[in-house]
Formats: structure tokens, sequence, C-alpha cells
């Protein structure tokens, strides 16, 4: 298996992230919301999600880390990490320039800054709006 990012189908993953959202006590997003998904396995075991939005510039946008809390902590130690390297080799063949995302959680923040993210500002909140 391989070690870092690899993208699976959004409409086969879609079962097993209700219910990591669900473990997490997050609302899962809409289906259609999604535009492609990456994992990561160990041991043959998936430990981590997380989502990637192409645009028609050179910066993407990722989000919606998710950890399979079904697996130990222990285990998972490590892996976000291993992921989000992973996307950002993907994001560089696509020839990103940008990856953008947010976060508020410590562990994602950690992850993120453990491989050369920077903080773009303090004090922001996020503002959604659906439209349909």
């Amino acid at each position: 298996m391989l070690e870092n990012a690899v993208k699976v189908d959004k409409e086969k993953f879609y079962d097993m992230y209700v219910k990591m959202c669900k473990m997490h006590n997050f609302p899962p997003l809409l289906l259609n919301n999604i535009e492609e998904v990456f994992v990561h396995f160990k041991d043959n075991l998936l430990t981590h999600s997380c989502f990637l939005w192409n645009t028609g510039s050179e910066m993407c946008m990722i989000g919606f880390p998710l950890s399979n809390l079904a697996l130990p902590e222990s285990f998972r130690e490590g892996c976000l990490t291993k992921l989000l390297t992973g996307i950002e080799e993907i994001c560089k063949e696509k020839g990103y320039k940008l990856i953008w995302t947010t976060s508020a959680t410590k562990r994602v923040i950690d992850s993120l800054e453990e491989i050369g993210y920077q903080k773009g500002d303090e004090n922001v909140q996020t503002y959604i709006k659906v439209v349909s």
C-alpha cells in the first residue's frame, strides 16, 4: 500500500466519509460539494482523509481533514502529515504554486506547520453562504 496520499473515488468513499464525520460529530458535506478525495493508509487501514478543490489558477484548496477515530491515536500518529505531504506532491505535479486551507484544530495546525505551511492571518472568521 502507498505510504502517502492515495486518490479514491468520491462516490465509493462517501459512506465511509459520513461515518468518519459522525465519529467526530461533524456535519458531512454533500457529495456534490466534494471534488477530489485523498486518503492515507497505514498497514492497509485508512487513517485519514482530506479533500482537494482545483481552481482555474495556480492556487488550490485542501480541507476537511478527518482522522479515522476507529483506530487508536497512537496508530494514527504522523499519518496526517504524510497525507498532507502526499497531497502537496500531487498539487506540485498539477502545476499549483499555492495551496490554501483553514484550520482551528491543533493537531491539523501542527501537521501543517511541520511541513512548512505558514499562518496567513489571525483572528479571522470563516463565512459560508449556501446559495441553493
